[in-house]
């Protein structure tokens, strides 16, 4: 095949696979391709590669293998802002570096009818764009509201709930939203929080007068005991209820063994939600005591991992939104008060090891670091100065 048969992308692939992956990370990949590939039918392709390139943005395109789709939105807007760059043409060369290094096995095809223009255009450019970025954002957002109606939990007789493994799938989805809202200059993480707080409202039921009609019925039920041991009668049609929270207990206790803790929390609630039958108090004050003790262990000692402390947060957010006695809320409520003194304590230590890293590699973060800044942004997303280095690390 003839240079003139290839493709620009086929061309890029064929390079990468030649000269390795890291060719991307400067204008090598544009030298090679003078040489090798055939611009003629897209000429206006070759200054805008070059420019691509010499800014960074194949590096920032090599180091991204997760959520590439929407590195390449976002870098589209960023480059035409700056550059007054055709937007087609950029999300086309960016798509055939992503091709190129195996993140996709699609080929990008770019519309040879349309008018390939450099320097002009800008407002087009970035109209489109943006129009673009507007619409990964409705999906995301459609993605939310599906993850809200599926992954909700709605006991019989009590409000619904989203469990830990439910909050920390909604908060990855938050996190794009939150990229999307940066580069619109929108506010839509806000939207997040109501949308959610909304299904939750409109599954919300009130368990007060539930356990009063409860307790009625239990005074009245001592009084006839009293005089027909309807006691003994009441514990029997309860053994079914009884089996059954004693099988979700266990089924938590082998779990939590396994260090599968947002699944062993599910248990636990589900526990204490769907059990209303004989000394369900009792019984329920058990359960809650069980989904405390997950959070206890996550946040022990002083090295927790940004993970488990996400984890236990997200377990605590879960935990309050159950209908808890007075006194378990005031217990939800001081663990979550120590969590947040450890999540503080580790965004400071994590700021100090940030900046040690970036001074230590040219201004730039390692592998590692860009690891540590996003375990942070998830524990504490609207924090100034993880914002600012993240979004610094990017210019």
């Amino acid at each position: 095949m003839t240079k003139k048969d290839k493709t620009l992308s086929e061309s890029i692939k064929e390079v990468i696979q030649q000269y390795g992956s890291d060719v991307v990370k400067s204008i090598r990949l544009s030298n090679i391709l003078d040489d090798v590939a055939s611009f003629d039918e897209l000429p206006a392709a070759r200054p805008v590669l070059r420019t691509i390139l010499k800014s960074g943005y194949g590096e920032k395109l090599h180091n991204e293998k997760k959520d590439w789709k929407l590195k390449v939105k976002s870098h589209t807007t960023e480059i035409c802002e700056k550059y007054g760059f055709q937007q087609d043409i950029v999300e086309y060369l960016l798509s055939s570096i992503v091709y190129g290094l195996g993140f996709s096995n699609i080929i990008p095809n770019y519309d040879l009818g349309s008018k390939p223009i450099t320097k002009s255009a800008k407002h087009t450019s970035k109209a489109n764009t943006i129009s673009d970025l507007k619409g990964e954002l409705n999906s995301q957002k459609e993605e939310y509201l599906r993850l809200l109606d599926t992954l909700l939990i709605v006991p019989d007789k009590a409000s619904a709930y989203y469990p830990a493994s439910a909050l920390t799938k909604l908060s990855l989805v938050e996190g794009k939203i939150k990229i999307l809202s940066d580069a619109l200059k929108t506010n839509d993480v806000n939207w997040c929080k109501a949308e959610k707080e909304k299904i939750l409202k409109e599954n919300y039921i009130d368990t007060y007068s539930l356990r009063q009609k409860f307790f009625i019925k239990v005074a009245v039920a001592i009084v006839i005991i009293v005089f027909s041991g309807f006691y003994a009668t009441n514990y029997v049609s309860s053994l079914d209820d009884i089996d059954r929270y004693n099988q979700l207990i266990h089924q938590g206790d082998v779990l939590m063994s396994q260090g599968s803790y947002n699944k062993a929390v599910s248990c636990y609630q589900e526990a204490y939600t769907n059990y209303n039958a004989f000394n369900s108090s009792s019984y329920k004050e058990d359960a809650f005591k069980k989904i405390d003790e997950v959070s206890t262990t996550l946040i022990k000692g002083e090295n927790i991992e940004n993970t488990k402390l996400l984890t236990a947060l997200n377990i605590v957010q879960s935990e309050l939104q159950l209908n808890l006695s007075s006194s378990e809320k005031e217990i939800a409520e001081a663990r979550m008060e120590i969590i947040k003194s450890k999540i503080s304590k580790q965004l400071e230590n994590g700021l100090n090891t940030l900046i040690l890293n970036i001074s230590a590699n040219k201004g730039k973060l390692d592998n590692e670091g860009e690891k540590l800044l996003n375990e942070l942004l998830l524990l504490s997303p609207k924090d100034y100065w993880l914002n600012f280095i993240n979004n610094k690390k990017d210019e």
